[in-house]
């Protein structure tokens, strides 16, 4: 095995990029696997980054130059317990800049090798062949790019399909880890604490649910004990454990509770859609089946784009119904009639609902705080850099209002893509001089929002929001 060297860009130098092209046609042609990161960077939040096209354009454009030996795409998924590089992660999310490596840092960071990381998990997905991309887009592909060298405009759509189906092949083997069910479990409580009984109980729930509602055959789930898993996670120094004559408690130091967002998000997507329906029973008890799947149906664009869900959004009612059965066998929904119905308030099962449904609490908080500003700043006054800005600052300050442990709640890039799907959806729309537009739509899934977050929730996200001389300051 060996590894080449590559610029971080070629441009206005073509001689390179022409050598280094040729290069890598000869490595497929010769039949060598290359192993690459298709998003070009390292994910600071846990989450799947959007696919970069660069060196994904130059493998798909080198095979299709001369395809001698079938190519095939294998997501790898990786997992982690503890990461050495945590903390300038995290300050890479509130704003600065990345460190650059030193020697000195070197030597500093030989001490943190003594710590216990746990283990690394590696999954391998499903192969993507690529012959059948190119067929469904061009079934001459062969011979209309056999005496072309430079890249056919159509390859294009093919990049963009691969790339996102491989982010979505990665998730689709994603290893949970003990530290992600923790993480999982108790970054939805208020204050990172729950009874040792209360967290066994929910770890337990969280396995059985993924069981029961599998995400993909290649999803891995560690065959442990809810015992087993806290002990772990005292051993690697996550959690604590407190006596007490009523029963343990169990709890997350705050600096570690900001570290283990990233090993939450590792394994949001497999809960996203439980979660999602759980989350509509936070404000009452009882829902047609058919406005339930209309509520999951409003937000999956949103949530797919920012959790690389793979169900195509012509399935997800069937999926949301089979999300429902999976929460019905687990004794925290029933089904009277045409209604789903939580358990009562106050009982274990409605406790164990309520957790599940916090996980996507703070994604709904981010898709209305977006909405109450556009309509508090109104039509045609913004511009999407403007609003990108003011959502983040926004959220920041909620942050550190409401002592929110998630560095990702502000991320710029969440933000981004929630109004560039507005955008697609035609609820935004950007006028001539730049401005964005939109008209009574917007009300309606801020209704919908309301719906499904609490009062509290919805005061404090409107009294955030501002107008006036304060844009001028983002």
């Amino acid at each position: 095995c060996g590894a080449f060297f590559l610029r971080r860009t070629f441009k206005g130098n073509r001689l390179y990029a022409a050598v280094f092209n040729a290069y890598l046609r000869q490595i497929l042609v010769r039949g060598h696997t290359i192993e690459y990161f298709v998003e070009g960077g390292r994910s600071r939040t846990g989450r799947l980054l959007e696919p970069k096209a660069g060196m994904l354009a130059m493998t798909v454009s080198s095979y299709v130059q001369e395809p001698r030996l079938p190519l095939v795409f294998v997501p790898v998924y990786f997992g982690y317990e503890k990461l050495i590089e945590g903390d300038s992660f995290i300050s890479e999310l509130g704003g600065a800049a990345k460190k650059k490596e030193t020697l000195s840092g070197l030597i500093r960071s030989v001490k943190s090798l003594r710590e216990n990381f746990g283990k690394v998990y590696v999954n391998i997905g499903k192969p993507i062949p690529l012959d059948p991309m190119l067929d469904a887009r061009r079934p001459d592909w062969r011979a209309s790019v056999a005496n072309d060298d430079e890249r056919p405009t159509w390859i294009s759509d093919v990049i963009d399909e691969l790339g996102e189906d491989i982010m979505r092949g990665i998730n689709a083997a994603a290893a949970v880890t003990p530290i992600s069910l923790l993480a999982s479990v108790l970054l939805e409580t208020p204050k990172q604490t729950m009874g040792e009984l209360e967290l066994q109980r929910q770890l337990q729930l969280s396995m059985s649910l993924l069981r029961r509602f599998r995400y993909s055959e290649s999803v891995t789930i560690p065959d442990w004990s809810p015992e087993d898993i806290i002990d772990h996670g005292e051993k690697l120094k996550v959690i604590s454990r407190t006596a007490h004559p009523l029963g343990d408690v169990v709890s997350m130091a705050e600096h570690e509770a900001v570290l283990l967002t990233y090993f939450r998000n590792n394994v949001q997507h497999l809960f996203a859609i439980p979660a999602s329906i759980a989350c509509c029973f936070i404000q009452g008890r009882r829902i047609e089946h058919n406005e339930l799947l209309r509520l999951v149906r409003l937000i999956y664009p949103f949530m797919q784009t920012e959790l690389r869900l793979q169900w195509d959004y012509e399935d997800i009612d069937d999926v949301t119904a089979a999300a429902i059965d999976a929460l019905i066998e687990e004794n925290i929904l029933t089904r009277d009639g045409k209604f789903l119905v939580r358990p009562p308030a106050g009982s274990g099962p409605a406790f164990q609902l309520m957790m599940l449904g916090q996980s996507m609490v703070s994604m709904l908080q981010r898709f209305y705080l977006v909405i109450a500003l556009l309509v508090r700043n109104g039509s045609g006054t913004l511009t999407r850099a403007k609003l990108e800005g003011l959502c983040q600052k926004s959220a920041q300050r909620m942050a550190m209002i409401y002592g929110l442990h998630s560095p990702d709640f502000f991320d710029k890039a969440l933000f981004r893509d929630f109004i560039k799907i507005l955008r697609q959806r035609d609820v935004l729309r950007r006028n001539a001089s730049g401005f964005l537009e939109f008209d009574d739509d917007i009300n309606r899934i801020g209704e919908d929002a309301r719906l499904v977050l609490g009062e509290e929730i919805r005061h404090s996200i409107l009294s955030l929001t501002f107008s006036g001389p304060g844009v001028d300051r983002v």
